[in-house]
């Protein structure tokens, strides 16, 4: 998956915000939901951005790629994040 370059993101305080400004919809996102999205933005996989999490975090490695597999999923389907192109 990749971001949609269409979303303005904008880091306030320790928080990051995303704007579409396709339908004008704001999205704040908490500390963790942030390392994912920079994550992302480094083309980082799910199972690397998990570790990271469960190393900064007490949460397990299992749990943390769950959350970060859910955080993709939602975002892809709003939108926010786009699906990877494959290759044919």
């Amino acid at each position: 998956m990749r971001r949609n370059l269409k979303i303005i993101t904008k880091a306030v305080d320790d928080k990051i915000m995303l704007l579409d400004p396709g339908n004008g919809e704001m999205r704040i996102l908490n500390e963790v939901a942030g390392i994912i999205w920079k994550m992302l933005g480094e083309k980082k996989s799910a199972e690397k951005i998990a570790s990271k999490i469960s190393e900064s975090y007490t949460v397990s490695r299992k749990k943390a790629l769950i959350e970060v597999k859910l955080f993709i999923d939602r975002y892809i389907k709003d939108g926010v994040l786009l699906p990877s192109k494959r290759l044919q």
